[in-house]
């Protein structure tokens, strides 16, 4: 699957549309071609943005992103982390896009999706600052350091063609689709497309064509073009075998029902196509290494297998010789040992003095060394000692063998999952976030949803957007403090009073600065004044306070982090521990601890799987450390409680 570029196009004016004024918070490697970048917004949900070389650019709501680096990841997340996104443009017929970005500095992501691909970083000035492959070709140099230029442009791009253009295709004796093909770089679903709406015969040969046939073909150009463009057209995804093979964003004359499904939109559609495929070869490659492994196993196996078999036909030698040698020796008294023993094993032994008072007898099936002189008892006494050691080792190998045999089962069941997985129908996942989730929040311990902001653009918008008449304010006197709001929090209990404090104090910067007590106030919503007194200047995030504050003292900074499921999926929310516990499957408190937030959240994240069931589990495993991290007061800290909430399942 690859993306047209007239697909290209409208893709970047939707994207655009959803991803402009987003910050890009973080980089993810997805696998050696593909890169995420989650983004975030003040106000509107995180979103997740991926590039894959040579495949496209799309939002996927998909859990892509894996443990795994690259040197391209690591220069993206150095790089462009923390800035802003300012449009997607799409240089005129190319399958490329270039993402603006802007902050402290000024950086451009490309994708380029047509061959093998390539994800490029530039700087404003266009040159290269990092990129997935270099590139040294006749037209064209992609090396750290050097600009960045385009390719060598085509003589004929689709939407600027005339009917004119359209002359030479009579003087061609290549078939209308193939000519339409190569002409245009369009693939072969639009091919058809187009020359079935012209109601031309798909082997049709260009010289075969009338100006009639020039005329309609021309006009269902336009059409498909109008179709690719159109808001309003029906997006489908393309099946094969019930599996998805590929998109268009309107449904295709080739396609028919049976074999295609309608997407929401165009842009999920993609995300459901290129997220299967992406999953799938993650599968699939993973399965390519378990068989490999596996076939090393088997052969190992095969080796141990006829390695006991034969040290067991040794043994079995050995003790039939020994046996033998035993019973004749003693009615054959006084006879030499070589005598006995070329009586045993036959005239083909090999029975010869090494020196140094050694001797050796030898068969195809046995060897022995011993020392000059030894009675025939004792030589059967030591084919017997030699025996039982082959035997020993057989069984030692036999048990090695076993160890082989369950990993090749385990192996197996696991290349069983992963092809079953490969192949299964990638389900979207349903759930949209709620409004409130952009924030801060939780719900106080009587039902009454509290909102915090979690920068100075977020505290703005929860005043500015959120706050209504009978709503409650809660800040502190520290610099770097939220602004929370308990909604309704005028008719509030003391409780729900003291739980949103408890959370506008923990979430503050006193946390980070490893206090373990601080106040907090609230006021109500028309004491907080949207603009500052004439002359006077306040930060962004920032508004004045009139009247009486109503202050909690001392009060102990204390976090608890639970997990909830709203619509049958996670969500991992923070706030006071009482009101966690009650809206919680399950919850950890935390307080101020001077470690990594990264290993706090990874840690909270374990203890909740251990305290969820099995199902709960599965689903919790998939959810992001970030997620944790974003529910989190700013700063590390050590678990004191572990508990299970009262949330109904």
């Amino acid at each position: 699957m690859e993306l047209a570029d007239i697909e290209l196009k409208r893709i970047v004016i939707d994207l655009g549309a959803k991803v402009r004024g987003y910050y890009v918070n973080n980089v993810y490697f997805v696998d050696d071609e593909t890169v995420l970048l989650r983004l975030w917004h003040p106000v509107n949900p995180t979103e997740k943005l991926v590039l894959s070389a040579g495949r496209g650019i799309w939002l996927t709501r998909f859990e892509l992103e894996q443990e795994g680096q690259s040197n391209l990841v690591r220069s993206l997340r150095k790089e462009v982390t923390r800035l802003k996104v300012e449009a997607l443009e799409q240089p005129k017929g190319e399958r490329i896009v270039k993402l603006i970005l802007s902050g402290d500095q000024n950086r451009i992501i490309v994708g380029e999706f047509f061959g093998e691909g390539n994800i490029i970083l530039t700087d404003e000035n266009k040159r290269i600052i990092t990129l997935l492959r270099a590139l040294r070709v006749r037209h064209r140099e992609l090396v750290v350091g050097s600009g960045y230029i385009l390719p060598p442009s085509r003589s004929l791009f689709v939407e600027e063609l005339s009917r004119d253009d359209l002359d030479s295709l009579r003087a061609s004796d290549l078939q209308v689709a193939r000519w339409l093909g190569r002409s245009l770089s369009l693939p072969r679903k639009y091919v058809h497309e187009i020359v079935l709406r012209a109601s031309i015969p798909l082997e049709a040969v260009g010289q075969q064509l009338s100006e009639s046939d020039l005329a309609k073909l021309y006009a269902s150009i336009r059409q498909v073009l109008d179709l690719v463009a159109s808001p309003s057209s029906a997006p489908i995804l393309i099946l094969d075998d019930g599996g998805v093979a590929g998109f268009a964003p309107f449904p295709l004359l080739d396609v028919g029902e049976a074999n295609s499904r309608t997407a929401a939109s165009f842009l999920e559609a993609i995300d459901q196509a290129f997220s299967q495929e992406i999953l799938g070869l993650r599968g699939h490659r993973g399965s390519e290494q378990l068989e490999k492994r596996m076939e090393e196993l088997k052969h190992s196996s095969e080796a141990q297998g006829k390695s006991r078999e034969e040290l067991l036909r040794r043994a079995v030698a050995l003790r039939s010789f020994a046996g033998k040698l035993m019973e004749i020796s003693f009615a054959r008294i006084g006879a030499s040992l070589k005598d006995l023993v070329i009586e045993v094993l036959g005239a083909s032994v090999e029975f010869r003095e090494l020196g140094g008072g050694k001797n050796k007898l030898a068969t195809s099936e046995l060897h022995l060394e011993f020392e000059s002189g030894l009675s025939p008892q004792r030589l059967a006494s030591m084919a017997f000692d030699e025996a039982k050691s082959l035997e020993e080792k057989a069984a030692a190998v036999e048990a090695a063998q076993k160890v082989l045999l369950r990993e090749i089962e385990q192996l197996e069941a696991k290349i069983n999952v992963r092809t079953e997985a490969a192949s299964e129908q990638l389900e979207a996942p349903s759930r949209r976030r709620q409004w409130f989730e952009r924030y801060r929040w939780f719900k106080t311990s009587e039902g009454l949803l509290a909102i915090g902001g979690r920068d100075a653009a977020s505290n703005s918008a929860v005043i500015r957007k959120h706050l209504d008449t009978h709503d409650t304010v809660f800040h502190t006197d520290i610099v770097g403090s939220p602004f929370f709001v308990l909604k309704e929090g005028s008719n509030a209990s003391p409780q729900s009073i003291q739980e949103v404090a408890q959370a506008t104090a923990s979430f503050s910067r006193a946390w980070s600065s490893g206090f373990f007590s601080a106040d907090a106030y609230w006021v109500n919503s028309d004491q907080v004044k949207l603009a500052a007194p004439s002359g006077q200047y306040l930060p962004k995030g920032s508004f004045p306070i009139v009247g009486e504050k109503h202050f909690l003292k001392g009060i102990a900074l204390t976090v608890a982090i639970g997990v909830t499921f709203l619509d049958d999926q996670p969500v991992i929310f923070g706030g006071a521990p009482s009101a966690v516990e009650q809206w919680s499957v399950a919850y950890m408190v935390l307080v101020p601890d001077r470690v990594k937030a990264t290993d706090t959240a990874k840690h909270v994240k374990s203890q909740l799987i251990a305290r969820v069931t099995s199902r709960e589990a599965e689903m919790l495993k998939r959810v992001s450390v970030d997620e944790f991290l974003r529910a989190m007061p700013p700063g590390g800290g050590k678990i004191v409680q572990k508990g299970t909430g009262k949330q109904k399942r």
